[in-house]
Order: C-alpha cells, then sequence, then structure tokens
C-alpha cells in the first residue's frame, strides 16, 4: 500500500458505460489519471466500445506526458541559459586544461 505523500507515480483507469438506457452509439467512457508528486495528467474519451475508449485515452495521456516533458526540459534549459547569461567572468580569467593555458574568450 502506498502512502499518499510517497514519492511514487500512481496510474488509476476507470471505464464505464455512460448511460444505462442506450446499447448502441457511443457509450462507453474511458477515464486515466496519471498522478506523480506535484502534478496530475488527466484524459478522458467516450467511444463506441471499451477497447477504442482506452486507445484514445492512452494516446491523450501520452501526448499530454509528453507535453510535460517537454515544458519541463525547456524550463531547466531556461534557467541554464540565465545562469550563463548571469556568470560573468573577468577578462584575465584563466583556466588550466591538460597542462596548458586556456584564456577565456578566444
Amino acid at each position: 500500500m502506498l502512502d499518499s505523500d510517497s514519492d511514487a507515480s500512481k496510474l488509476e483507469l476507470r471505464v464505464e458505460k455512460v448511460t444505462k438506457k442506450h446499447h448502441e452509439g457511443r457509450v462507453w467512457q474511458a477515464k486515466a489519471n496519471l498522478s506523480f508528486p506535484g502534478q496530475l495528467i488527466r484524459a478522458e474519451c467516450i467511444d463506441e466500445s471499451p477497447q477504442a475508449a482506452l486507445d484514445v485515452a492512452r494516446d491523450e495521456l501520452r501526448k499530454s506526458v509528453i507535453h510535460f516533458r517537454e515544458r519541463l526540459r525547456a524550463s531547466r534549459l531556461r534557467g541554464s541559459r540565465k545562469l550563463k547569461k548571469d556568470l560573468h567572468l573577468s577578462p584575465q580569467a584563466r583556466f588550466y586544461r591538460k597542462g596548458r593555458i586556456r584564456q577565456e574568450g578566444r
């Protein structure tokens, strides 16, 4: 059993019939919740069969995860670019590399 405050991710899937009256058409609903610390990604779809609804929900969830990963990556890159921009070295700074001196700016 996982604690509510643990660092593990959790995937919840739910497939259900939307209505009891109708037997044909788009009556199956699939919901997927992917939660991990600090984030919840959700996908839901209504389709004619439970398999089709799950497939569409899975594709939607995959898209959302890729979008989230790209946002994190962009944020990290933005931070490192800002750090590099803010980091100013003196023109007289010298770096030693493999026994020789390499001057900054050449």
